[in-house]
């Protein structure tokens, strides 16, 4: 969540297929550690939007491609609740 917008990543966002033909018999995972107190999403964000640099505003929009799967970027209250790990994030 960006200033109450939520940008959808997936798991698959953070893998590249490094098998040699491409199969997905090997992936890398897209995460490196760092030491800070703070993580850094990196790249993957990015993908399947375009995303606009508007250093006049500080800002960056983002738009799906055409082509690809994700949705609008909606606008949303901050979260009230914490998950348990044995709730379900369809059960809010």
């Amino acid at each position: 969540m960006f200033d109450n917008y939520w940008i959808m990543l997936e798991a698959a966002d953070y893998l590249q297929d490094i098998s040699p033909t491409k199969d997905r018999s090997a992936c890398q995972l897209l995460i490196q550690p760092i030491d800070h107190d703070f993580f850094i999403m990196g790249l993957p964000l990015f993908k399947g939007y375009y995303s606009i640099h508007d250093m006049g505003k500080r800002s960056i929009s983002f738009i799906p491609v055409a082509s690809g799967k994700k949705p609008f970027l909606n606008k949303y209250k901050l979260p009230t609740k914490t998950l348990d790990r044995k709730e379900n994030i369809n059960d809010l």
